[in-house]
This record gives structure tokens, sequence and C-alpha cells, in this order.
């Protein structure tokens, strides 16, 4: 086994037939408004953790291509699905459609003294 450093970690470009094999857990993550890309990279590091299913980046929130993104991501924005929605309702209702949908739970996590 070969260990990588943050450099080539970044520079690591996916291979399809290793993306294949990699059993994905049920896992959506949907950021709506994320401002800050440093935050945005962290998650798609904790996506590829888990091995989630896809990440959705809603509203403002920046997309790869993104130089701090890539940066911290290390890389695993080329590895991570995800996937661009307007809204973080037209996310969930777009998983609500797909087969299976209809049995998926959301959990909601929101930093603010007048989330709901």
């Amino acid at each position: 086994m070969t260990k990588l450093n943050a450099k080539q970690l970044r520079n690591l470009e996916p291979d399809e037939k290793i993306l294949m094999k990699i059993k994905k857990t049920p896992i959506y993550i949907i950021l709506d408004n994320v401002l800050d890309t440093y935050n945005v990279g962290s998650i798609f590091r904790l996506a590829d953790a888990v091995a989630a299913e896809k990440i959705f980046l809603c509203g403002q929130t920046e997309t790869p291509p993104n130089s701090r993104i890539a940066k911290a991501a290390v890389g695993t924005e080329k590895w991570v699905e995800w996937e661009y929605a307007e809204t973080a309702v037209s996310a969930i209702e777009n998983l609500i459609r797909r087969p299976g949908g209809e049995n998926l739970k959301a959990y909601a996590v929101e930093q603010s003294s007048k989330s709901v």
C-alpha cells in the first residue's frame, strides 16, 4: 500500500473501476446556502468517509470546480457524486420521486437562534 500526501490526493483522478466497486451507503447530504467553501469541502471529505450516495448543493452554495472546495476536500470532490439543486426542497422532492424514496428519512441541522 502506498501512502499519499495531501497534494498527491488532490491531484488523484478517480478510477471508474474503483468507483463502481465502492458500496454506497444510502445517505444523501443536502447543503443549503452554505457560503463557506472550506465547509463545503469538508462535507465532501465526510461524504467520502461514510461512502454517502450523493451530495446536493443548493441555493448559493458554491459547486466544484472551485479551488477552495478542492483544497478542503483534498480531492474527494472528484470521487463523491454531487448534484446542484436550486432549493433544498427540490432536492428532497427529487429523492422522494426515486424508487424507494417514500421510505427516506430527513434530518436537518441548522445553526441559528431562529431555527425551526
